[in-house]
């Protein structure tokens, strides 16, 4: 005898297993872009940061470079011998012993003129950085007892170097270095030049 064996009727699909495929697949689609969103905005502030640094460094560089002009300037009296570092640059008229302009505010940077440029040049690795560089002269000038007023009248005779004890002009230097990206830092110093 034969049986008949009924199968039962296959449901029809409702498209379940798409739709949570689609969902999952959003979802890993969703995670992917916020992962290189991420990646991106950690890119770009490790570039702001090394940008940052590179304008900090050409600030202090062309101020240490300033510095180191005026107090041969300051000795020499002149800019004729004076040793200047060869990425300094400014006018052979310019005289850091004179006044600062009165129009000149040190607390409102944009009031400053700019007296020297430091610049290092591009190269194929580094982009190109540097700073402006503001002298404001202190109108004071220290002459301690036994320093001689003949430094001050500027004698430069053998015995100079005994008359120094003491006698200094005032500054101040800011610098203004900048970097790509539009990075800027402002750094400055008091400096106090020896007169010899």
């Amino acid at each position: 005898m034969h049986t008949i064996i009924r199968k039962k009727p296959k449901k029809k699909q409702q498209g379940a297993i798409l739709i949570i495929g689609l969902i999952l697949l959003t979802i890993v689609g969703i995670a992917a872009i916020a992962s290189i969103e991420t990646s991106n905005l950690d890119y770009r502030m490790a570039s702001n940061s090394a940008f940052k640094s590179q304008s900090f460094q050409a600030s202090e560089t062309g101020r240490v470079s300033a510095g180191n002009a005026i107090k041969e300037y300051i000795y020499d009296r002149s800019w004729n011998s004076a040793n200047k570092h060869i990425n300094l640059s400014f006018e052979e008229s310019f005289n850091p012993l004179a006044v600062s302009n009165q129009s000149e505010d040190v607390f409102d940077t944009d009031t400053l003129e700019t007296d020297m440029n430091f610049s290092v040049a591009q190269s194929a690795t580094a982009e190109k950085v540097s700073s402006d560089i503001y002298i404001l002269r202190i109108p004071m000038t220290n002459a301690a007892s036994g320093g001689g007023l003949q430094q001050l009248a500027g004698y430069r005779g053998a015995g100079k170097g005994v008359a120094t004890s003491g006698s200094a002009i005032y500054f101040e230097l800011r610098s203004k270095g900048m970097a790509k990206g539009g990075a800027q830092t402002v750094t400055a110093s008091e400096y106090r030049a020896f007169i010899q």
